[in-house]
């Protein structure tokens, strides 16, 4: 589980390393102790903790493995951040879902993970989403981490569905790509999450928006001639300005 590239990704979402946009006030157009993020693939923390040390409301963590849920657990009880986990079951339906509500407006309850396959995230997050919103508690979702490799293509469509609708956010895709077609994939990956909001905007009804690629951190490399890619995508609603700037390609 131990990676030196984890350990640059880590340090980068917390500016210590390179870029990464969307956990300061002026880009959120919020205060980040008012958003939440989304690790549809959280592991024992490997990220989800740097999220947590920026200073964001609550992390919801989707994590299959039941010992990397037990890593997580450690370590939030390690750094006294409140934990909830929830089982998922092979239905897709969450026991319990009523009783967390209750306790969300707690906060020192940092981490909500869930044990169980990210499929059923979208269907999960708008449930808990409805009944928060209802309360006038709901942290918009800004980030999405998709830390899986060799890659975390199953989990874009989800990813694209829990951004918020109103005021975007941004999508940290993982993948590992060969040295020599890096621009090439950065381009493919804008153009699938573009069809993808495009899809979930006709169908949800919300407000148009557009995909751009504002960076790509070369992590470290995978195996000969593969390369651990991070895609920051921004993805901005019309009404919404976060004064991105994006990476000159050469």
């Amino acid at each position: 589980m131990f990676s030196r590239g984890n350990i640059v990704e880590k340090a980068r979402i917390l500016g210590l390393e390179s870029r990464f946009d969307g956990l300061n006030e002026q880009q959120l157009c919020q205060p980040v102790q008012k958003i939440s993020v989304i690790d549809l693939y959280a592991g024992i923390g490997y990220f989800v903790f740097s999220y947590l040390k920026m200073g964001v409301a609550k992390v919801w963590a989707w994590e299959l493995n039941g010992w990397s849920i037990e890593g997580l657990r450690r370590g939030c009880e390690a750094n006294k951040w409140g934990i909830k986990i929830l089982k998922v079951n092979n239905e897709g339906t969450v026991d319990g879902i009523d009783d967390l509500v209750e306790t969300l407006e707690d906060d020192n309850l940092r981490v909500v993970a869930f044990h169980g396959d990210n499929t059923f995230a979208t269907s999960v997050m708008q449930g808990i989403k409805a009944k928060m919103e209802a309360r006038n508690s709901w942290k918009p979702i800004r980030h999405a981490n998709l830390g899986l490799l060799p890659s975390s293509k199953d989990a874009w469509g989800t990813a694209t569905s829990l951004i918020d609708p109103e005021m975007g956010g941004w999508v940290h895709v993982h993948e590992n790509v060969n040295v020599h077609e890096i621009h090439e994939k950065r381009a493919a990956i804008v153009a699938e999450f573009q069809r993808l909001q495009s899809k979930h905007k006709l169908i949800h009804g919300h407000a148009s928006s557009e995909v751009e690629c504002v960076h790509v951190e070369e992590v470290k490399t995978y195996a000969p001639g593969v390369m651990h890619c991070v895609f920051d995508l921004n993805i901005q609603h019309s009404q919404i300005s976060t004064g991105r700037t994006q990476d000159t390609i050469t």
